[in-house]
């Protein structure tokens, strides 16, 4: 098994304009995004009941933040709602593994680590179906072209792994990827997307 492990030394900055009509700015995700709402991609506010709070992460916690979503979990444990940014490639959704001090995504077919991630804090979701509300998806990244990516969570096919554990991943252009075992699993069906709860 190959897992790339990268940190981030790099940010994008640039804007981009979503389906309504909010301009939202991409920044580095060492910076925290606690304060503000909608006016940087962060998508932050200080109420966990809306978009949730972003916050920065790395291997030298070996625990979640208050709050953390859980998107699954293996052998190693619980698996937390996270995203990296990988470059001029965009912020990317993964999972986040308090016990082996490593955050994951997957990108190009592969599954690549990262040493510095932001976890997301929240209060009031749940995972949906894909015939739910979309507007009510937590946004979670941007790909370089500038589309929207949300956070799926799905099981790895019995091919693959015959535990079938839960993992989370990204949800981009129609379908779930996640990241496992050193590869990207695209899913066109089976999953669930994370989003505010209608409870």
């Amino acid at each position: 098994m190959k897992i790339l492990i990268f940190s981030l030394s790099t940010f994008i900055l640039s804007t981009v304009s979503l389906d309504n009509n909010v301009t939202v700015s991409l920044r580095a995700l060492s910076t925290s995004c606690d304060a503000t709402v909608l006016n940087n991609y962060c998508y932050g506010s200080l109420n966990l009941n809306a978009e949730g709070i972003w916050v920065s992460w790395d291997t030298s916690k070996t625990s979640p933040p208050e709050n953390a979503v859980e998107g699954g979990a293996d052998t190693g444990g619980t698996y937390y709602v996270s995203r990296s940014q990988y470059g001029s490639n965009g912020i990317i959704p993964g999972k986040y593994s308090p016990s082996r001090k490593y955050a994951w995504f997957s990108y190009g077919g592969v599954e690549l680590g990262s040493t510095q991630f932001d976890v997301l804090r929240h209060t009031n979701v749940w995972w949906g179906e894909m015939t739910d509300d979309a507007t009510k998806w937590i946004p979670a990244g941007i790909d370089a072209a500038g589309n929207v990516i949300y956070i799926c969570q799905a099981q790895v096919p019995a091919s693959i792994n015959a535990n079938q554990y839960t993992v989370p991943g990204k949800y981009h252009l129609g379908r779930c990827y996640i990241p496992f075992n050193g590869q990207e699993i695209g899913l066109n069906s089976g999953f669930k997307v994370l989003r505010q709860s209608l409870r």
